[in-house]
């Protein structure tokens, strides 16, 4: 009789031991069919040693533990054990055709399944049955064979489970190592290994294309500030299985950090499937997010890149469809753009000047220029704008509309704008001193979001004013309106202890930003500057000239002086007389002008 594996379909109780992980069920029916074989040869040469032609008894392993098996005895029929907790496998010997056979349960105890009080709890592996074909007497010896050779069967058993159950859990290691524990969704380091195949498959075989997006929702920030963390978090899950709705089985959809995704796209038809596939994308994440605080609306932005790029790097791919979903946000958001040559020198070219522009305070390569400010009523010089200018060693003069930009997102602009307000504190208190006047001369400084989200900050000023010997009510701080649109509470508390110290602050660039008027009137300010763009219409329509009569009324109303930007010839500057604005900038009056020719206009004292 062969040696064979017999599966009764039974349902193990609530609370019996689980069949061996089926983590190789190859493996496992090969071990188990090994073993038995083994255990044949065993028991029949030692049954034949005992007594009579014993021709091959067959043996079998059943592998789903009985619910009623639980003795730890051996049943063998002819000697009168009781055959408590055997009858289904005693049954099963008797369909098998066997006059003579024996029962052993085959245990274990693993130490993996210790209880509160430290007892080993038996394992259940199921029983080993021993078919004659005929009845059989079983001496103290057969009963000893029979058991001894079961027990060995219950530890390889035993072994091969505590082995599968290894297996187990280093492959959900694995999977935690490769997937993004809020989402679901593979992470980075899987992506760039799908990514690495993908690059590989499209070098063997020409034909094959495939384009890499990357994605990134919009404000996203703003759900968090608002809503917190947690509904967040339902939004980034929410998201991803949108996104994986959108693709294809062997397509890609990973997380690859905060509110970032990347999505690989293989076997495309043609290089413009990856702009549908992200037209669709959009359109998904678009539809109301049903969230525990009720419903949140986003957007994404997406940069594309395909593979006939030419690339063969992962990360360099990554990298440019990060460059062009940077080129989405910055076009307006809610769009994708597809990389290019043209793309990615201007993306060279803003790595060189982030490179230059680390270097550039070590090497001493920004410089101030200033422009004057006029007091209508006297027309004089009776305030000083610092405005940055970078001196680059093979550029010349950078606009600082170039570099700007650059130092903002990469948090340079706090390390260069200290620099700017001790050296313009500086220059102002020696100016003050060579040229005194009965109402002192003063200073603006620009302030940049990044500043005034430092910790420490409103110290940092107070620090950097008395080092230079400045009298604070002479320096004003120039903010923009995105100051009070991204942390309110925050811009009023630190506005406050700025006053406090006798610094006055100047809302910049009034009417092209996004507050509204409710916020504009609780912030603590001491005056507003009217954009350019309206000073420079004035004379175009009179419909022009009485929006800026309308946000002087507006400064007076709330109680804060009114400067106009902006300003080029001298019929502006008689119109904001006759509507009462108190102080002025502009060409008409100078440009920007570096430290000398300031000095030289102070001492000439010129009059408008």
């Amino acid at each position: 009789m062969p040696p064979r594996l017999l599966t009764p379909n039974r349902t193990p109780t609530p609370g019996s031991v689980p069949a061996i992980p089926n983590v190789s069920p190859s493996a496992i029916l090969a071990l188990w069919e090994t073993s038995i074989a083994q255990a044949t040869g065993i028991i029949s040469r030692g049954l034949a040693c005992t007594g009579g032609g014993v021709k091959g008894p067959g043996v079998t392993l059943l592998t789903l533990p009985s619910a009623a098996a639980h003795s730890s005895t051996a049943f063998f029929p002819d000697v009168g054990v009781s055959a408590t907790g055997y009858e289904s496998h005693a049954r099963q010997a008797r369909d098998a055709g066997g006059g003579g056979f024996a029962v052993v349960q085959l245990r274990g105890e693993s130490a993996a399944a210790r209880n509160e009080e430290g007892a080993l709890a038996a394992m259940n592996a199921g029983a080993l049955l021993v078919v004659l074909d005929a009845p059989r007497a079983w001496s103290d010896h057969d009963r000893l064979l029979i058991t001894s050779v079961a027990a060995l069967l219950s530890s390889t058993i035993e072994l091969h489970q505590e082995l599968a159950q290894h297996m187990l859990v280093e492959d959900e290691l694995r999977q935690l190592a490769l997937r993004d524990q809020l989402t679901g969704v593979p992470n980075s380091a899987l992506f760039l290994d799908r990514l690495g195949h993908a690059i590989e498959r499209a070098r063997r075989h020409k034909e094959f294309r495939f384009a890499v997006l990357a994605l990134d929702l919009d404000r996203f920030q703003s759900i968090n500030n608002s809503l917190g963390r947690a509904i967040g978090d339902e939004v980034l899950t929410e998201i991803a299985r949108r996104l994986e709705q959108c693709v294809r089985g062997e397509d890609m959809v990973a997380r690859s950090g905060g509110d970032e995704f990347a999505i690989l796209l293989e076997s495309l038809s043609d290089d413009s499937d990856g702009g549908r596939v992200a037209g669709r994308m959009q359109r998904s994440i678009a539809a109301p997010i049903e969230t525990s605080e009720g419903e949140v609306y986003t957007s994404a932005s997406i940069g594309i890149v395909l593979s006939s790029s030419g690339l063969d790097v992962p990360g360099k791919l990554m990298q440019q469809a990060g460059i062009a979903m940077s080129r989405a946000k910055s076009a307006g958001r809610a769009r994708y753009e597809m990389f290019d040559s043209v793309m990615h020198a201007k993306a060279l070219a803003r790595l060189r000047m982030e490179t230059d522009l680390r270097h550039a305070l070590e090497r001493d390569e920004f410089e101030l220029y200033y422009q004057p400010l006029i007091t209508l009523d006297s027309g004089r010089i009776t305030e000083l704008v610092a405005l940055i200018r970078w001196r680059h060693p093979g550029r010349g003069i950078v606009p600082p509309l170039e570099f700007i930009p650059v130092a903002e997102d990469t948090g340079l602009i706090v390390p260069i704008g200290s620099w700017v307000l001790a050296r313009a504190c500086a220059d102002m208190r020696a100016w003050q001193e060579r040229h005194p006047r009965a109402v002192p001369l003063s200073l603006s400084v620009n302030l940049s979001p990044k500043q005034f989200a430092q910790p420490g900050f409103v110290q940092f000023v107070a620090e950097t004013v008395e080092a230079s010997g400045l009298d604070p009510h002479t320096l004003r701080l120039e903010i923009t309106e995105s100051f009070a649109i991204e942390d309110p509470e925050r811009t009023r508390e630190y506005l406050t202890q700025l006053r406090a110290l006798g610094i006055r602050i100047y809302l910049d660039d009034f009417g092209t930003g996004y507050s509204s008027l409710s916020q504009l009137h609780q912030l603590p300010l001491d005056g507003i500057k009217i954009d350019r763009t309206f000073v420079m219409r004035m004379e175009e329509r009179p419909v022009n000239r009485q929006l800026v009569h309308t946000v002087r009324d507006l400064a007076g109303n709330i109680g804060v002086v009114a400067v106009a930007e902006g300003v080029e010839t001298r019929s502006q500057l008689e119109a904001l007389r006759a509507i009462g604005c108190e102080s002025a900038q502009g060409y008409l009056f100078s440009r920007p002008v570096p430290v000398s020719d300031i000095e030289v206009m102070l001492g000439a004292d010129p009059r408008w």
